[in-house]
């Protein structure tokens, strides 16, 4: 399968393709239910288990594993890479990756890699796909129809990605020109860095009602909720699940986010999130 997209990079002889059924899990990490909702349709592809890092054990003995995630500033998640990092899956013989992204595709794939061969692992292939852009602190998500072109394009790119991890394709790496990575990668280390502290920046209007599903919704147990509405406990991976799920809109990032579109995948319940977050890990 060709990526199709400009800007991909090969990246190498990383495997040998193996024929035959596999057993697979993909695990996944969502705010706003992208990755979430692009997770469950490669598994309806592939028959493959979903599973969330928020919860899940850090070992497996399937022999194809997925990770689906967003890129966060230009990069890798910080949840999803303390999980890499300690995952092990002694039995695998394909490991893939797949990030959606809203503007620029950054550099998932190369970090990844990274923290996985630290766990004796080798990211085969990894791929991006485009979705609504929702980092709302400094953009509006699109409106309706430009979600709708964005949804539309995502499933027929899911197809192809599906198609090329039955395939066992190998040497994928859909990330930006390697020219932008010194440019790209202090921005997304600085962002990481601060992403724990800067949740000071949350606040509540007086249209919160204090319901608690910011809380239940956040993959770190972020929040808490008291008499006088939610507070964040500098925990914070930026996925900003909060502020897109509030049922009333009172939760507000910066000077600016009340101005702005709130946005949550169309096929994703709020529930699902919260199960897959509160569940106990195996």
């Amino acid at each position: 399968m060709a990526s199709g997209n400009t800007g991909v990079e090969p990246a190498g002889d990383l495997c040998t393709p193996r024929a035959g059924n596999m057993n697979t899990v993909i695990y996944w990490f969502s705010g706003t239910g992208n990755s979430l909702a692009l997770a469950k349709a490669l598994a309806d592809e592939l028959s493959a288990e979903t599973r969330p890092m928020a919860t899940a054990s850090t070992s497996t003995d399937a022999s194809c594993v997925g990770f689906v995630f967003p890129v966060h500033a230009f990069g890798v998640p910080t949840l999803v890479r303390r999980f890499a990092r300690c995952f092990t899956a002694s039995r695998a013989e394909y490991v893939f990756a797949v990030a959606t992204y809203g503007r620029h595709r950054g550099h998932p794939g190369r970090m990844l890699a990274a923290d996985l061969a630290g766990s004796g692992l080798t990211l085969a292939a990894s791929w991006s796909v485009r979705m609504a852009q929702n980092y709302v602190a400094v953009f509006s998500p699109p409106g309706e129809a430009k979600q709708a072109r964005l949804l539309e394009a995502a499933g027929k790119r899911l197809r192809a990605i599906a198609a090329g991890v039955r395939e066992r394709e190998c040497g994928v790496r859909e990330d930006a020109p390697l020219l932008a990575w010194p440019l790209l990668a202090p921005v997304g280390a600085l962002f990481r860095a601060r992403s724990r502290q800067a949740d000071r920046f949350f606040s509540v209007s007086d249209a919160c009602t204090r319901c608690g599903q910011c809380a239940r919704i956040c993959p770190t147990g972020n929040i808490a909720v008291g008499d006088t509405g939610p507070t964040w406990n500098h925990r914070c991976v930026q996925c900003f699940a909060c502020i897109h799920w509030c049922p009333v809109a009172a939760i507000q990032y910066g000077p600016l986010t009340s101005r702005r579109r709130r946005y949550h995948h169309p096929d994703i319940r709020v529930a699902d999130l919260i199960e897959a977050h509160a569940a106990k890990a195996d």
